[in-house]
């Protein structure tokens, strides 16, 4: 989406079987995805984020939406366009201009 990447998990995943939407963001340049080691019981199906940096200094934004907050949750589709909206504004171009 824009100049980033984006991977979010959303439904009912709570410890308490609620909604949640969890999602992570950082720049396309930064950011990958694979497969995380499938091993044990409970959780063995889920996706790795790797952040890349040459700097050491790493720069993402997370992003999460839970039934029971003050908020509520608008559910999967709802929590869906909140991330993409949120890509959207962090690809925005912005233009200073100061005027004499």
């Amino acid at each position: 989406i824009g100049d980033y990447r984006v991977l979010y998990t959303s439904g009912d995943q709570s410890e308490n079987d609620d909604f949640l939407g969890m999602a992570i963001a950082a720049k396309k340049d930064k950011f990958g995805v694979g497969q995380a080691p499938i091993q044990g019981e409970g959780i063995t199906h889920t996706e790795l984020a790797m952040l890349y940096s040459t700097t050491g200094t790493y720069e993402f934004y997370f992003m999460a939406d839970w039934e029971r907050s003050k908020t509520g949750s608008g559910g999967v589709a709802h929590f869906k366009e909140k991330v993409t909206q949120m890509a959207k504004e962090l690809s925005a171009q912005i233009t200073i201009s100061k005027e004499n």
